[in-house]
């Protein structure tokens, strides 16, 4: 489990929780059902309507990226990478087709099965450019429909408010349940903006953060491919896809360099 992101939901709720308890508010004054209804079922309806069924097939999934860590580290795929070059360099590049029933990746598996299958360096690269854009694309769906989410849910909440509102005013003949009834209505406005700013917009973040990484992951996998394809050694691939790891990572893998 991605910690960082558990904690960082966690104790922003806490924070605000804390706050209120600090200023002498009842914690249960701030459960509401009918406002909770309104913000959190309205909200997603409302975002719902600006995709379609089959933009949001995977959204529970990647959903799920936010609270895991990432499958695969960019400097584990390196070794890999170069243990192909080495192998394809001395024996040609049909040596690499039984490594494919053992890769998981499929667009690793995919870009390496062109080369095999005989095609041109620059038609692997158009091929797998190609599927890497429209992965993006579908991968940005998820972090938009969260961030709409984001920008539905404080409007909802101002709406779940005025309808409170307007239940106070129809009863103004109890002037002793006008202050209670006004404090229940900003209930509404408090899930609004808490939904937003405490888990719409930060999962949004952390959507764009896991879509960045594993983006670099793959064009990092197809820099090396095509590497392997145009046949170059496999120290010469290690030095190419090193570009893609940061400092550290870089410096811990050259100082190996026994690929």
């Amino acid at each position: 489990m991605d910690l960082l992101t558990v904690i960082g939901l966690l104790l922003g709720w806490m924070a605000i929780l804390v706050g209120a308890k600090l200023e002498g508010l009842r914690l249960d004054s701030l459960l509401k059902l009918s406002a909770f209804c309104i913000v959190g079922v309205g909200t997603f309806a409302a975002a719902c309507t600006g995709f379609t069924m089959k933009q949001l097939r995977g959204f529970p999934e990647a959903l799920k990226k936010c609270f895991s860590p990432g499958k695969q580290k960019a400097a584990d795929i390196i070794p890999i990478i170069t243990g192909y070059a080495k192998k394809a360099r001395h024996s040609g590049l049909l040596i690499l087709e039984p490594e494919l029933k053992t890769q998981k990746d499929m667009f690793f598996r995919k870009s390496l099965q062109l080369f095999i299958d005989g095609n041109s360096i620059d038609d692997v690269r158009n091929i797998m450019e190609s599927e890497l854009f429209i992965w993006e694309e579908q991968e940005k769906i998820y972090e938009k429909f969260m961030r709409a989410m984001g920008g539905f849910s404080p409007t909802l909440g101002i709406i779940g408010t005025v309808m409170g509102l307007i239940h106070v005013m129809g009863n103004l003949g109890e002037p002793d349940k006008i202050a209670t009834g006004i404090a229940t209505a900003f209930i509404a406005t408090f899930y609004g903006v808490s939904f937003a700013n405490l888990i719409f917009l930060p999962l949004a973040a952390k959507l764009k953060a896991r879509r960045e990484e594993a983006l670099l992951i793959k064009e990092m996998i197809l820099a090396g491919v095509l590497s392997i394809g145009s046949g170059d050694s496999s120290l010469i691939v290690m030095e190419k896809l090193c570009t893609y790891l940061n400092e550290e990572d870089r410096d811990r893998i050259m100082a190996k360099k026994n690929y």
